[in-house]
């Protein structure tokens, strides 16, 4: 899976002067902006062993109250652990579906990733059809995304999420056609206005992720399948963890317990052993937690300042003018009050943000049918992946792009707005682009690629019209 670590959230709330581009959840910073990473930088590899490994009694992680009594047959993969399943008859998989608590990670290093995921395929097949969160420290800020992603295309980022939330995920097909899957979520038990649109297979695809299924933690690798540090992630308990709708336990099921090991052998992270309903567990970091300092801030007189005391007072002014109870605490009601927050950004806001990541590629090649940066884009695929980077779902088409949202005039353009022109047949529409303001639109053009034209008589005389979406 490859993870995208530069989704662009530009947030201002007075309340938090000072904390810059960041909010708090659980009393955490969630990064709002980055500048140095694509989505290709994160890989999620698949390719990793199974030769059996020794497995030590799990040492309890520091920092938590879990134990877990690890199972005795664990065998060891480079980036994954958890546990995989595969059918001993040859029907085959059609679902997985499994909960966790989006983990709170740590670091050494500035810049460390970790990530827990279901899945179907991957293990004995190469395709793997698979959604669930990523967690990232960017130069010691932190977002937590949830994603999904069908191998070999690139991984699409749907939404941010708090630290803490409990995400439940199912990867099941649609009722009216088995070649159409529906890639479903909820946040703290409820749904989102960000959704996932169905995923379209062929046969063999959908016949190659029967073949396991998977509930992982996992260390991120980069484009070139070097390891990204791993950050500490203590313990992820997994619940409800079903295949086909049964505990991943079941008769019939060949289960398979992962450990996840170093280059020298060492286990890094271990599962427990299932528990009594068959159907959870936790993955365990055994590594010893790290424990920073915080950087020091420093007031006009050139004393230290505790950062935390100036966050307390910001999380204190945030609460009293939500009506919240007041105690400077972070908690889980605060935290979901500060993500509606942070999410419904105003509309020039949003586009700004939109406009911000379109500009991103430019330059990047045309490629009729692509939809990504790494091999290229057509021009709904380009609009397509700009705004699901930013929480909104569009159709993969220009002719369907122009039937979503409110249609508005020409004179009526703002940063944000789609345009739609007919470059093929008149009165129908063959091309979409971003409108970004000043009589310019941004657009993956045939000939030029990734780029920002002037809208002069040319555009004018084909255009067909602009849609408002957001």
């Amino acid at each position: 899976m490859r993870i995208l670590a530069c989704k662009i959230y530009i947030v201002s709330l007075a309340v938090f002067v000072g904390l810059g581009t960041c909010s708090l959840a659980n009393g955490v910073p969630i990064l709002h902006a980055t500048k140095n990473r694509m989505t290709s930088d994160y890989v999620f590899s698949r390719n990793f062993s199974h030769k059996h490994l020794l497995v030590p009694k799990v040492q309890q992680p520091q920092g938590t109250s879990t134990t877990s009594n690890p199972p005795a047959n664990m065998q060891k993969s480079k980036n994954w652990a958890g546990y995989i399943d595969s059918p001993s008859s040859s029907s085959g998989y059609t679902s997985v579906s499994g909960s966790w608590i989006v983990p709170n990670i740590s670091a050494r290093q500035q810049n460390a990733a970790a990530a827990q995921w279901i899945g179907l395929g991957g293990s004995s097949s190469p395709d793997l059809l698979q959604m669930g969160t990523s967690e990232q420290l960017e130069n010691g800020q932190l977002v937590t995304e949830v994603f999904w992603e069908k191998l070999p295309a690139p991984a699409q980022t749907v939404m941010t999420v708090p630290i803490g939330s409990t995400i439940n995920a199912t990867i099941s097909p649609s009722v009216n056609s088995r070649l159409t899957w529906n890639l479903t979520f909820t946040v703290n038990g409820q749904s989102q206005t960000q959704t996932i649109p169905p995923v379209t297979l062929d046969s063999s695809y959908a016949q190659g992720i029967g073949t396991s299924a998977e509930w992982i933690s996992e260390e991120p690798s980069t484009q070139n399948d070097q390891l990204v540090p791993l950050a500490y992630m203590g313990t992820v308990s997994y619940q409800s963890a079903l295949v086909n709708g049964q505990a991943l336990s079941s008769p019939g099921n060949q289960v398979q317990p992962i450990a996840l090991v170093s280059s020298k052998g060492s286990i890094l992270i271990a599962p427990s052993a299932l528990g009594t309903d068959g159907e959870s567990f936790s993955t365990n970091d055994l590594s010893k937690k790290p424990t920073t300092s915080p950087t020091k801030r420093y007031g006009q007189n050139g004393n230290p300042r505790s950062p935390s005391t100036k966050t307390q007072s910001n999380v204190v002014a945030f609460q009293t003018a939500k009506s919240l109870s007041v105690d400077g605490i972070v908690g889980s009601i605060t935290a979901n009050s500060l993500y509606r927050v942070y999410t419904e950004k105003p509309p020039t806001v949003r586009a700004n943000v939109i406009i911000a990541t379109a500009e991103k590629y430019i330059g990047v090649p045309y490629r009729w049918g692509g939809e990504s940066p790494t091999k290229g884009f057509d021009c709904s695929g380009f609009v397509k992946f700009v705004f699901a980077k930013n929480g909104i779902t569009l159709p993969r088409v220009s002719y369907d792009q122009a039937t979503v949202g409110t249609p508005i005039n020409f004179c009526e353009l703002q940063p944000g707005d789609l345009i739609f022109l007919s470059t093929e047949t008149k009165g129908i529409v063959s091309h979409v682009g971003i409108y970004i303001g000043n009589d310019q639109f941004i657009n993956a053009s045939c000939s030029k690629g990734v780029t920002i034209y002037p809208i002069g008589p040319y555009w004018k005389s084909i255009y067909f019209g602009a849609r408002r979406v957001f």
